[in-house]
């Protein structure tokens, strides 16, 4: 018998495909503290589990005594993580054979929150990892691994796609493994151990010293759904959205230099080029002001930061 804990996009898909395989389920949750119960997600997560006589718990702790006994009454031996967002303590695990959850980034190299985004700004392959939960965050028995490809065009969203899709996929896999409680361990394919906390690189802003290609690649590791990407500070101290248009290796001004807004769209010179933005309309600068270049926050880039991510040196800096 199967549990299966959270819900989203890539837990309704993974739901499906086991009640396809017609594996028994013996209950579903709902993102533990889920308060949004208009999300078009979560309606859908229940139309699954009604249609297919799924008891469907929502806003629950699976690590409530009552929820421990229901894994004995019911003879839970599986629990698979279809987007739950609590932390799965002992208790639990040790209610159950095992839980098995797939993390969109290889681990141990990319452990942690937003690996799509990690994957992007530092040129690394993206990835899946399906593993036997422990009680360490992103750690336990790898049962899957695989590289993903990433091109030019890229953005953290269209990465974390292309990974979920190639995940769903790779249960094929594993569904007599969870069944038969008989899996094969395979070897990590990296051995650098890194976590990343829920932060963004450099605060999201953007130090005009960098070279564009960096700042490209920061731009598309921030692109996600409607999330904020990049933004600058002004000399006054205010900060400005941005969204880049295009960018070039023309050198023409000094780093942090930037031309009134044509149709929209403003120049800013960086280290070696320049990228072409919106957002800049509103700003009150003088013609000979540079825009500030910001080094901030936990996981701050300053310039020699970001030639060791353009290097892929920077995550050994970081363990």
């Amino acid at each position: 018998m199967i549990a299966f804990l959270g819900h989203s996009d890539f837990g309704e898909e993974l739901l499906k495909k086991f009640i396809d395989k017609k594996i028994k389920i013996s209950y579903a949750t709902t993102k533990k503290n889920n308060k949004d119960h208009a999300s078009k997600s979560l309606i859908e997560f229940r139309k699954i589990c009604g249609y297919s006589d799924i008891p469907l718990f929502e806003n629950v702790d699976v690590n409530s005594p009552k929820f421990l006994e229901l894994n004995k009454s019911m003879g839970v031996k599986h629990a698979i993580i279809g987007g739950y967002d609590g932390i799965i303590k002992s208790d639990y695990l040790q209610s159950v054979d095992s839980v098995i959850n797939t993390h969109f980034g290889i681990i141990p190299r990319n452990r942690g929150c937003n690996p799509s985004m990690w994957d992007i700004l530092s040129g690394n392959k993206g990835g899946y990892t399906t593993y036997k939960i422990s009680e360490g965050i992103d750690e336990g028995q790898v049962l899957l691994q695989e590289t993903v490809e990433t091109n030019d065009y890229d953005t953290s969203e269209t990465l974390y796609k292309k990974v979920q899709d190639r995940a769903i996929s790779s249960y094929d896999l594993i569904f007599d493994s969870i069944i038969k409680d008989e899996f094969e361990i395979v070897q990590q394919q990296d051995t650098k151990n890194i976590y990343h906390k829920c932060l963004m690189p450099n605060d999201r802003f953007v130090c005009w010293e960098w070279k564009t290609e960096f700042i490209i690649r920061m731009y598309r590791s921030l692109i996600f759904g409607d999330y904020p990407t990049i933004r600058t500070r002004l000399s006054n101290g205010a900060n400005v959205e941005l969204e880049i248009v295009s960018h070039g290796t023309d050198k023409q001004d000094k780093p942090g230099k930037f031309t009134k807004p044509v149709n929209g769209v403003s120049r800013i010179f960086t280290i070696d080029g320049y990228v072409d933005v919106l957002g800049m309309n509103n700003v009150m600068l003088n013609n000979d002001e540079t825009l500030v270049s910001v080094s901030q926050g936990e996981y701050n880039i300053d310039m020699n930061h970001s030639e060791k991510y353009l290097e892929d040196t920077y995550f050994q800096t970081r363990l």
